[in-house]
């Protein structure tokens, strides 16, 4: 690696990690996924069981432990906080820019790699998912190193980055390189290729990575093990969902084209020239990537749970083909630079609108959102300079992905802030936690809730589902004094399913409720 590459790859590996640890304690866990997956971890930290969650019996705390152990070893480390639930996604996020860099490095060359690295790093989708609590990075990392792996014919590390991706994500690990890199080689014709990869020594290097765990976990549980494998595998998704799933299928080209932001106006042309510009020597891997971002997008919206985190898998192949094409472009005419430039405006123009219209509802954050519109329009009107003016290519890409960057740097500052009582259950719980704690009062909190409540207050709460007939019978029946923490919109239901003469309201935060039974 040349002088001038090498110091390209240090501002890259300082940009990634700014963007991925930046802010990661700054708010509070949102509730979902990261105070599902949070308090699982804290209970498991906490005691001597590390098989079992004492709240959430079915769900085994390692059934895919990999995600849990690296999560309870930074609680253990950095104590029950914000930052240290989420510092391994922060981590395994740098992992994975660093290893597309050096791996599209290897593949193409030197600019590619960086290129694809710092797109990888600045897109809003990483830059999010960098900091939630939760095992979607560490997947991402082994997965993309399966690939990447199989790519490089560097088979024996393919095998054991499955074997750790199914550790932290159980059989998706296997299943989507599996179908990768068969659809891969059945579109090249070369399925006998399949019998070069070692199949069996591959297979038995994959258990000895899985099997082990697998192993102690049913001499200490026994057959409740096969119960609970089937019981996440139909329930997890609807119990852990990230602040921005959403049930539709019409929400993922939306997710796709947000996530992808400030590069989503480069990725269509990127996605047709790996087809139709690609060199001879580049094609067969240029299709690899495409078939590994098309099956993952297709494996997601088969999902009967939609999910807009399982679309994160995808980002690094469309990060390789915007690398490769960024690279050709600048070793080519600067004619390219006229239509980059047109298709960047309209992007940003996009952008900027999009701020307005999210934040225009709320006048507590409506300045907030016209502020980055503002500075959505200006990156979008320097970069068009740039590349139209001085026809820079080089300066383009940086300005570009440090819109990106800066944009959500931004945003995280202050527009979650403003929206986090939306969002989170913590400011309710800590400003009545004291008083729960001393009053001695059984806790109650509907589902979506009571992993925040749990975390926050480390006092026990039961769930109370006010969709249920017997869980509202049970609450019915529960003489106590008590706590009910519940959604402001699920009150309105519950006022016409149970006595709430009784029910004193105690505090209202943003959507959050709580009310005392005497």
């Amino acid at each position: 690696m040349n002088r001038m590459f090498r110091n390209e790859f240090f501002l890259l590996l300082a940009a990634v990690v700014f963007a991925m640890f930046f802010s990661i304690g700054s708010f509070p866990l949102f509730d979902g996924s990261e105070t599902f997956f949070a308090e699982l971890v804290r209970e498991m930290s906490g005691s001597d069981n590390y098989f079992v969650s004492q709240n959430f019996s079915a769900y085994p705390l390692n059934l895919w432990p990999l995600g849990t152990w690296l999560t309870g070893a930074s609680l253990h480390l950095f104590g029950i906080t914000e930052a240290s639930a989420r510092f391994p996604s922060a981590v395994m996020g740098v992992f994975t820019v660093l290893l597309t860099a050096v791996a599209v490095t290897r593949l193409f060359n030197e600019r590619a790699g960086l290129c694809a690295g710092f797109i990888l790093s600045s897109t809003v989708m990483l830059f999010y998912m960098g900091k939630t609590a939760a095992p979607e990075t560490a997947f991402l990392f082994f997965l993309t190193g399966s690939l990447l792996a199989f790519l490089q014919e560097k088979y024996w590390l393919m095998y054991l980055c499955c074997g750790f991706s199914f550790l932290t994500k159980g059989p998706l690990g296997l299943l989507l390189p599996a179908v990768i890199i068969f659809f891969y080689l059945l579109l090249l014709g070369d399925l006998r290729r399949l019998l070069k990869l070692h199949l069996f020594p591959g297979l038995i290097l994959w258990l000895a990575v899985v099997l082990p765990w697998y192993i102690v976990l049913y001499e200490t549980q026994g057959p409740m093990i096969g119960t609970s494998l089937l019981t996440v595998c139909r329930g997890w998704s609807e119990a852990v969902t990230l602040p921005w799933t959403s049930g539709s299928l019409l929400d993922y080209p939306l997710v796709l084209l947000l996530g992808l932001f400030p590069w989503t106006g480069l990725a269509l042309k990127a996605v047709k020239d790996g087809i139709c510009e690609s060199r001879m020597e580049d094609m067969r891997r240029l299709i690899f990537f495409q078939v590994w971002w098309i099956t993952v997008l297709v494996f997601s919206l088969l999902c009967p749970v939609r999910d807009a985190g399982s679309l994160l898998p995808l980002f690094p192949a469309l990060a390789i083909l915007l690398g490769w094409n960024l690279d050709r472009m600048l070793s080519e005419e600067e004619g390219h630079f006229s239509g980059w430039a047109w298709r960047n405006s309209l992007m940003y123009l996009a952008a900027a609108a999009g701020w307005v219209w999210a934040t225009g509802a709320v006048d507590e954050i409506a300045y907030v959102g016209v502020g980055l519109a503002a500075l959505t329009l200006l990156f979008g009107i320097g970069i068009a300079v740039i590349l139209t003016v001085y026809k820079d290519g080089s300066l383009g890409i940086g300005l570009q992905g440090l819109s990106g960057i800066v944009i959500m740097a931004i945003a995280f500052s202050f527009l979650l802030p403003l929206t986090q009582d939306q969002l989170s259950i913590k400011s309710l719980t800590g400003e009545f936690g004291k008083e729960i704690k001393e009053s001695g009062r059984v806790v109650y909190a509907e589902p979506s809730l009571r992993p925040g409540v749990l975390f926050y207050t480390e006092e026990e709460a039961s769930e109370v589902d006010f969709n249920s007939g017997n869980s509202l019978q049970k609450l019915a029946k529960d003489s106590r004094p008590k706590y009910i923490f519940v959604r402001r919109q699920t009150y309105a239901k519950a006022t016409t399913l149970l006595d709430v003469d009784k029910w004193s309201l105690l505090a209202e935060n943003g959507t959050y409720c709580l009310f005392e039974v005497k």
